[in-house]
Order: structure tokens, then C-alpha cells, then sequence
């Protein structure tokens, strides 16, 4: 990064001019055995204001010493001008550091304006989804990455005899955006399930398409939890801003103050009811949320050019993906073992041969096995609902399994099975992971 200013000054009478060409901000410098330097240099999270620090420079040769990092120039020699007997300079590059708690008190005294998306150039084209139908039609246009991604969740807060608590409910709002523009708000709680027929789990699980956020991760184990996706390739924002920032930063809000300029304003909607129709104020957060983390993603990009780092080089160190671990601690939610007790029953040898050896889908098994218990393939009476539940067909499977280790099945087709329904997947998870 070249300096764009610099402002020496020192006692000495004769002056000596050093040519450098790749830094045309310094013209003269005094020979001294020492010069302190004062290098404004504005840094991309104060644009305001510039930012100052004292940097101590040595001529003839000597090293260079500094306060803070600073980063060596190439070791070419400095052409001297003619009659000049003295050697050639090292001048080092100096990389702007500025503290968190430095960039909170410059917030204080100059309050920053709400973060709006629609402050920016590039707007945004915003689609909400309610439905798989149009799900699957528009994931596909966002088949290419980075993008960011986010997720959106009910809390629900209650008392118990010993002190207040709360819970988290399913996730019901998947936020995604890309670097084109494209937002999409994806209802998903309103859905049947969350399977691979559904473009959206595919898109989360490609190993090709990096989804930038933060505390990714845990949002990722959260839709392990509740839907057994395994979401891979996922990069944790606040880690990547290492690359160009001297401390972590792990809260979104602080991230857009310090790369924005721009406060994102939470408010009581960040713990609305998430789970009906979203509000007009529901969606604008929504998207404001998405958007800029996308913005912060920009801004980083923009940094490490600046710094010649290239986040690519990263990130093994910063991506992570969900696996069939339980070491990793996906499964701490209370998913309890489904292990029958009294045996095998022909009801679970029913369902077993029903799914594995005639291949019949949930439905057509719910349907089947309980007009056959009941002597009949039809219903009795027009309106009468006589099938089985969808959790209790996948409960018999599983029983079948558990109570004869020998029957033949595909673990991809038993996790197909279970996302089918999502009662059974929080019941069931514990054993299927246990099966990998």
C-alpha cells in the first residue's frame, strides 16, 4: 500500500534527495540519525477522519524500527543523486492497524447513519417465497458463489420453578443473497419438508458453492438438527476480517459498523414471530440482515487487494462443513434413542419389506398397511381417513432395523426417509447418525 502522504521534517542543514520511484510522495528527506515521522494515512473503517500514528524511520542503512507491524519493501537499492556519498535507504511500508475500542470511541463522537440497502448503487431485487414450487425455480439462479446466507428462528421464552428460560424453535427463514443483487426470503417452516427434492438442500450441501456468514457454522449445525442437512463449504465472515483486521470481530453489528460505516439496526423484529406470513418490517430486516453481510464480504475483498492478501489462500482455515459427527456436537438438543423394547412385531416386518423390497413411497405404505389391518383396500365410508401417520410407518421401519441388525438398507435412502417427516428426524437422528 503506497503512502499518499507524508509530511518530514528535521534540524539537520544539508539536504540529501533520494530517488524513489514506486513511493513519489516522498520528494526530499534531511539525513539525521534519526526522523519521526507523522503518517496520516486514512484507513478504510475511518473514512471520516484520517488516522495518525508516529512511525521512527533510520537512514544510512540502519533498520527500521516502528510501534506497530510494518511491512519491508523490496531490498533494491535507492538511486542516489550524483556528487551524494551516501548509501542506499530502506523505507518500509507501514499496514494501518486501528483497535476495535479505538474505532467505538470514534462511534461516539460520530454517530453513524442506519444501514438501508437501498442506499447503495447495485439494488436490490427482493423475491419472498412461501412455496417449494417457486423455491425450486429460483435456487437455481443462484448456482454460482460466494453468497451469503442467513437464518432465521422463533424464540420462545418461559419460567420454570428455578429461573426463566428460553428455547429455540425450528428454523423458519432462510436468507440468501448474491453478488448480482439477488435476495431471497425462503419461508421454509410452511413447507411439508425440507428433503433433496428440494432445491434448496441440494444448494446448501454443493461443496462448490461457498455460503458466507456469520456464526455459520453454528447455523449450519442448527439445520442439521432440525432437517439433517449437512451444509458444507460454509465461511465464517468474522474469521475471514482477520486477514485484514489485527482482532476477531464475532457479531454481525459490529462488522458493518467497522466496514460499512453504518449501523444495522435490530430492534424488537429480531425476535418477532418468524413463523407466520413475515410483515413488510420483518421483510426490510430481513433483507437488511442479508445485504449486508454481502457488503462487508465486498468490503474485505476490497482490503485484501489493498493489502496484496488474497483470501483464497485462507480458506482451508476459515471453511467449515456439517458432518455425520457426534463428536461435534450437533446432536446436544435432547434427540433421544428410538431403541424399541419389545421386539420385533409383524407391523415392523411389514413396513420394512413395504420400503426395501417393493420400494413403495411413504404415502402409498401409510395408505396400504392400514386399510390391510383393517381388512379392506378402500375406505369404508366416503371421507374416511383410515392410513397410517407418516411418523408412525417411519417408526415401524426403524423398529424392524434396530431389532434385526441383518436387514439389508442404504443409509441414504433410511436419511431420505426420516427428513420426510420432520417430527421423526428429531426423534430419529441420534440413531441414524449412530449408523455412520
Amino acid at each position: 500500500m503506497a503512502l499518499d502522504s507524508l509530511n518530514l521534517q528535521a534540524d539537520a542543514k544539508e539536504e540529501v534527495e533520494i530517488a524513489e520511484p514506486k513511493m513519489n510522495s516522498i520528494e526530499r528527506i534531511n539525513p539525521a540519525s534519526r526522523l519521526e515521522v507523522l503518517a496520516q494515512i486514512p484507513h478504510p473503517r475511518m473514512s471520516s477522519k484520517p488516522w495518525t500514528r508516529k512511525t521512527t524511520l533510520r537512514l544510512q542503512g540502519k533498520k527500521t524500527t516502528s510501534r506497530s507491524q510494518v511491512k519491508k519493501t523490496s531490498k533494491e537499492s535507492r538511486t542516489m543523486p550524483t556528487g551524494s556519498t551516501s548509501k542506499a535507504t530502506e523505507i518500509q511500508k507501514a499496514v494501518p492497524i486501528i483497535s476495535i475500542e479505538a474505532k467505538q470511541d470514534q462511534l461516539v463522537k460520530d454517530p453513524l447513519p442506519f444501514y438501508l440497502c437501498k442506499d447503495y448503487k447495485l439494488k436490490p431485487s427482493i423475491i419472498y417465497i412461501k412455496n417449494k414450487e417457486k423455491t425450486n425455480e429460483m435456487i437455481n439462479s443462484l448456482f454460482t458463489g460466494p453468497v451469503t446466507m442467513d437464518l432465521e428462528w422463533c424464540i420462545t421464552f418461559y419460567r420454570t420453578a428455578e429461573c426463566g428460560t428460553k428455547s429455540k424453535g425450528k428454523t423458519a427463514v432462510v436468507q440468501i443473497a448474491n453478488g448480482a443483487g439477488l435476495i431471497l426470503i425462503i419461508q421454509v417452516n410452511g413447507m411439508c419438508r425440507f428433503s433433496k427434492c428440494l432445491q434448496v438442500q441440494a444448494w446448501i450441501e454443493n461443496l462448490k458453492i461457498a455460503k458466507v456468514g456469520v456464526n455459520i457454522l453454528n447455523d449450519g449445525k442448527k439445520l442439521f438438527r432440525d432437517y439433517g442437512i449437512m451444509a458444507k463449504n460454509l465461511v465464517e465472515l468474522g474469521s475471514v476480517a482477520l486477514v485484514v483486521d489485527p482482532k476477531p470481530i464475532a457479531k454481525c453489528k459490529i462488522l458493518v459498523e467497522c466496514y460499512c460505516s453504518k449501523i444495522l439496526d435490530k430492534g424488537p423484529v429480531q425476535i418477532s414471530d418468524c413463523e407466520k406470513p413475515l410483515s413488510v418490517s420483518q421483510r426490510e430486516y430481513a433483507v437488511n440482515d442479508i445485504h449486508s453481510l454481502l457488503m462487508v464480504y465486498n468490503e474485505l475483498l476490497k482490503l485484501g487487494e489493498l493489502y496484496s492478501c488474497t483470501l483464497e489462500d485462507v480458506a482451508a482455515q476459515y471453511t467449515s462443513k456439517v458432518g455425520w459427527s457426534i463428536r461435534s456436537g450437533i446432536l446436544s438438543t435432547g434427540s433421544q434413542s428410538t431403541q424399541t423394547q419389545e421386539g420385533m412385531q409383524p407391523q415392523y416386518l411389514q413396513a420394512y419389506e413395504s420400503w426395501h423390497q417393493r420400494g413403495l413411497s411413504l404415502e402409498e405404505m401409510c395408505l396400504k398397511l392400514s386399510l390391510k389391518s383393517q381388512g379392506s383396500y378402500r375406505p369404508i365410508m366416503e371421507g374416511d381417513d383410515l392410513s397410517l401417520k407418516p411418523g408412525t410407518m417411519i417408526l415401524y421401519i426403524i423398529a424392524a432395523l434396530q431389532n434385526d441388525s441383518g436387514l439389508e438398507h442404504k443409509l441414504d435412502k433410511l436419511v431420505e426417509l426420516v427428513q420426510m417427516d420432520l417430527h421423526s428426524w428429531s426423534r430419529h437422528r441420534e440413531w441414524v447418525v449412530q449408523q455412520y
